[in-house]
């Protein structure tokens, strides 16, 4: 879920980039089947990085969150 707006986001922004590392990822409950699920990233450029930090939420509560970490490919 994550990933799909994070690549949807890029699009948007004519970028092209490889995520890299997945960081603090924490799966703080179960979603269950039928559940409608909110996500939050929120952007950082950090020198060649971008840093996508993430909230998955049901309602009020925290599902998952985590950090994606990508890098820009430079275009040829």
């Amino acid at each position: 879920m994550a990933e799909q707006a994070i690549f949807k986001h890029a699009q948007a922004r004519n970028e092209r980039i490889k995520l890299d590392t997945l960081r603090r990822i924490r799966f703080v409950q179960p979603a269950r089947p039928g559940e409608t699920l909110s996500i939050n990233i929120f952007r950082e450029e950090a020198g060649e990085e971008i840093l996508f930090s993430f909230k998955a939420t049901n309602k009020e509560d925290i599902v998952c969150s985590g950090v994606i970490i990508a890098k820009k490919i430079e275009n040829k």
